[in-house]
């Protein structure tokens, strides 16, 4: 198989808006088995034998699969103007006032 180089067209694969094979042939069967298995009162009560500390990592294991992953971005701000970043702290914040940023 011959190395793939910058600029040639992408040829084979999946088709963008295809789903992975595994989520429909693995991960939703096993969703299903275990919602079927495992009823919130049942939950309740495992999660109750739980020692304190079991149950605080027990709920932040959790959280990540309800939750979606936060990403990462990078930002240069070697060379941007004051005005600049109060606009974009703004728009982070969702903030329409101003406020006292300087």
């Amino acid at each position: 198989m011959a190395k793939f180089e910058q600029g040639q067209e992408k040829t084979g694969g999946r088709e963008p808006g295809t789903p992975n094979r595994i989520t429909n042939e693995v991960k939703k069967p096993l969703a299903d088995f275990i919602r079927g298995k495992m009823q919130p009162e049942a939950l309740e009560r495992l999660y109750q034998k739980l020692r304190p500390n079991e149950q605080a990592n027990f709920l932040t294991k959790s959280w990540a699969y309800l939750m979606p992953r936060m990403e990462h971005h990078h930002l240069e701000v070697e060379n941007i103007t004051n005005d600049k970043a109060r606009e974009i702290l703004l728009a982070l914040l969702d903030n329409d006032s101003p406020g006292d940023i300087t």
